[in-house]
């Protein structure tokens, strides 16, 4: 079930920080408080059933230099909000609802944008073993053999080891719909990039540290079950924090 949010009915360009996925956080935080769902998903660390991304406009630019903090956004702004717990959904929408009538809306700074559309998404129900996909933003994924400390090895890409990479990712997808579910389902996921140049790797600003992460198109190959599941909720790690969501290109 997905759900897409656009903030703004006119262009306005704007400079905000490369870390702005804190922003887009701290407004989910306020949508789950409309609705009163805010507790429960919010009072201890745990496993967020949702991801989401956001399209930061037509003017959107990084600066190439490494060390300038802003980037360059222009509304209107959108942002697709995805989940397979319809309560978790309801709540959303309900919140977003609330928080539309009171004129509210998304923060960058001393910028607000107000809540200007809601927009439910086609249902795409995913039968097959097999599916072509697009990554909306940037997949994390981080090997819990290895230590935090160690920034290489900690995070892993495609680009690095993909039969590693395979592993780590079966065992953090499996750990997650174990988590989510409360069940547990055997089958195996494989990943496959669709050509040498089809995964980039990117270092990315993130509560005043960094992550290494990849972005691109792939197949996943896995349980129809499994597949649906990682279109629902993202796939990798920190999804509740604006990482992993991904679009169907091919069935």
């Amino acid at each position: 079930m997905r759900l897409k949010v656009t903030f703004g009915d006119r262009e306005e360009i704007i400079e905000i920080s490369r870390d702005y996925r804190r922003f887009l956080i701290s407004f989910i935080k306020s949508v789950f408080a409309q609705s009163g769902k805010y507790e429960a998903l919010y009072s201890k660390k745990n496993l967020k059933p949702f991801t989401f991304s956001v399209f930061l406009g037509e003017r959107f630019t990084i600066p190439e230099e490494a060390d300038k903090e802003k980037i360059t956004v222009s509304s209107p702004f959108h942002l697709i909000f995805s989940t397979g717990d319809l309560e978790i959904f309801s709540s959303f929408y309900n919140g977003l609802l609330d928080m539309k009538k009171k004129g509210l809306g998304l923060s960058f700074g001393n910028s607000i944008f107000p809540i200007s559309g809601l927009f439910l998404n086609r249902f795409i129900k995913i039968g097959g073993s097999s599916a072509v996909f697009k990554s909306l933003g940037i997949c994390i994924l981080t090997n819990p053999e290895e230590k935090a400390k160690d920034f290489r090895r900690w995070y892993i890409t495609p680009k690095d080891d993909l039969e590693k990479f395979n592993y780590v990712l079966n065992l953090r997808m499996h750990q997650k719909y174990e988590l989510l579910t409360g069940r547990r389902l055997q089958t195996e996921i494989e990943f496959i990039p669709l050509g040498d140049d089809s995964i980039k790797e990117i270092c990315v600003r993130h509560y005043n540290g960094y992550l290494r992460g990849f972005k691109g198109q792939f197949i996943l190959r896995s349980h129809p079950e499994m597949l649906q599941f990682i279109y629902d909720y993202g796939l990798g790690v920190r999804t509740g924090q604006g990482f992993g969501l991904l679009e169907v290109v091919g069935m």
